[in-house]
């Protein structure tokens, strides 16, 4: 799951935030993209892109549930962002089939 701008979304109704506290969580967020992914993956996206996200404020976090952990991970980074963390995907990805590895399977964009 993600959004290209996470204030926009709050305040479009887009998420389970109740409509009373939606326009103080937009505000927010406003600017900031939304990832969830697999914990392992976003591990890897996090070593990726460390030197990106120092200094910007990134937000990564994992849900606590009284069971546990949750197998998935959140991040919210700065929206104007986005491009550099798609080419450094896409460069990870040419790595990684240049080593005659196995490609992650990444869906980026629409």
């Amino acid at each position: 799951m993600c959004c290209q701008d996470a204030g926009e979304a709050i305040r479009g109704g887009g998420t389970r935030i109740p409509p009373e506290r939606r326009e103080r969580y937009a505000a927010f967020y406003d600017g900031f993209a939304w990832l969830t992914m697999p914990v392992g993956d976003m591990q890897r996206l996090l070593a990726l892109t460390a030197d990106l996200a120092k200094g910007n404020g990134w937000a990564p976090n994992i849900r606590l549930r009284s069971s546990g952990l949750t197998e998935f991970a959140s991040l919210h980074f700065p929206a104007r962002q986005i491009r550099e963390v798609i080419r450094r995907l896409g460069s990870a990805q040419s790595e990684r089939g240049q080593r005659g590895e196995q490609p992650t399977r990444y869906r980026i964009g629409p």
